[in-house]
């Protein structure tokens, strides 16, 4: 992760996989002009294995859902999965509180 932004905090997790590749993410605070504010980067990885993709959506949207902070989301879903867990994560898209 780059910011132009000063990092204060950072967390590094591995996304569950139980059937395939490697998924990571990265949650981090940085301060936006005095205002803390989340980022969360994730990296989807598997595009063959739906219980690996319902599992990492699930681990983004718990880790999404802790911030206490506004929050930004960066890095990718698989479209169909979306539909299907919505209730996981449809708040945390974009901005979690306002800023």
């Amino acid at each position: 992760m780059l910011s132009k932004f000063p990092i204060k905090w950072s967390e590094h997790h591995l996304l569950p996989s139980p059937e395939g590749e490697i998924a990571c993410a990265i949650h981090a605070t940085i301060d936006y002009y005095g205002t803390d504010v989340d980022i969360v980067i994730g990296h989807n990885g598997n595009e063959e294995h739906t219980l690996d993709r319902k599992l990492q959506v699930e681990e983004l949207a718990r880790i999404m859902k802790g911030s206490p902070n506004p929050l930004i989301y960066a890095g990718f879903f698989f479209f169909f999965l979306i539909f299907r867990l919505t209730k996981y994560f449809v708040s945390f898209c974009f901005f979690q509180k306002d800023m």
